[in-house]
């Protein structure tokens, strides 16, 4: 087997890395919650809105990697510090799209969108200088083979680089709840409404090896 590289998400790789994300949180209960991504016309816009809000974070500053074997993206790690992007710097990458994703706007269940929003907004109890683990996704056909552990482990080297407080993360999916709590994270906040319950979790800079 090639070795696996992890490496800084490049702007030409953007739409593969994309892809694969939207691919790999189809069935991710919060993403599902809000948008139904299995149908092609909803996949490709909101495919469009995550290259849009991933270049952003790439001008920004954020940490994003993408896991490559043999030259073909298999995994992505998304983070995001306290960094802003200036609004005439904002203004520069939005402006020149031609807007293809925005009719998914009208394919959102907004009732649902704005409690999840609630469920998902910022413990109160994370301490200051975290740094939030927005995404781990991996493809499917190559699961199961240790690769979201090496992003797992990117992102501990990313948060001790930046000097970060901890990592902070939430999810709505049970298992994946397991297997961070497996990690060191601890629950820090749930929160529940309408059959969906999302975990808030944590862990300090100073448990991370």
């Amino acid at each position: 087997m090639s070795q696996l590289e992890i490496d800084p998400l490049r702007p030409q790789d953007v739409e593969e890395a994309m892809a694969l994300l939207v691919t790999a949180f189809e069935q991710e209960g919060i993403t599902k919650e809000v948008v139904d991504v299995r149908k092609a016309g909803v996949r490709y816009r909101y495919t469009l809105l995550s290259i849009l809000k991933t270049r952003i974070y790439l001008e920004a500053g954020q940490p994003v990697y993408m896991a490559r074997l043999n030259q073909a993206i298999v995994g992505i790690l998304i983070m995001k510090g306290k960094t802003r992007l200036p609004l005439p710097r904002l203004l520069r990458i939005i402006l020149p799209q031609d807007f293809r994703a925005f009719p998914l706007l009208l394919k959102i269940n907004w009732s649902k969108a704005f409690k999840v929003g609630r469920m998902i907004s910022s413990s109160q109890a994370v301490p200051e200088e975290a740094i939030l683990l927005e995404a781990i996704a991996v493809r499917s056909d190559h699961r199961g083979m240790g690769m979201a552990s090496k992003l797992m482990q990117q992102a501990e080297t990313v948060a001790k680089d930046r000097k970060a407080s901890g990592i902070y993360l939430y999810t709505a999916d049970e298992p994946n709840k397991e297997i961070y709590e497996h990690l060191g994270y601890k629950v820090m906040e749930k929160r529940q409404t309408d059959g969906l319950t999302v975990y808030h979790m944590y862990r300090f800079a100073e448990e991370i090896a």
